[in-house]
């Protein structure tokens, strides 16, 4: 008996370090724990989709995508952390925090990729 279902879809994400290196937080906020300085990275994700072997979305997801809708100190200091997949009818959804090492403050944002490979993004709630 032959299978069903025809069609192959695959799904590659990887979380990793951003090429743009690491930065150092600002003395403010590393003193209130004793230290001097405090070097982070920035972290992005290589998200690759194909059907059938055709790649339809091949791209890095970083906290640049989102710049243009968060908060100054969230695009100098902030890191994209804690990904989150879902796959809802529309696509493949992926939900990070932008957070501020050392610190409790961090904003949500999201991406939903349609299986078109349409990027749509959001920040905040």
């Amino acid at each position: 008996m032959k299978p069903v279902c025809t069609e192959v879809a695959s799904l590659l994400r990887r979380q990793m370090v951003n090429d743009i290196g690491s930065f150092n937080l600002p003395y403010d906020i590393v003193r209130i724990y004793g230290m001097k300085d405090f070097r982070t990275h920035d972290f992005q994700s290589r998200l690759t989709m194909t059907i059938r072997q055709l790649v339809f979305v091949d791209t890095n997801i970083s906290k640049r995508l989102f710049a243009d809708q968060m908060p100054q100190n969230s695009k100098t200091y902030g890191v994209l952390l804690f990904p989150k997949l879902s796959f809802p009818n529309e696509g493949v959804s992926i939900k990070y925090a932008i957070a501020i090492p050392l610190t409790d403050g961090s904003i949500p944002a999201s991406v939903l990729v349609d299986y078109n490979g349409k990027l749509r993004k959001t920040v905040g709630d």
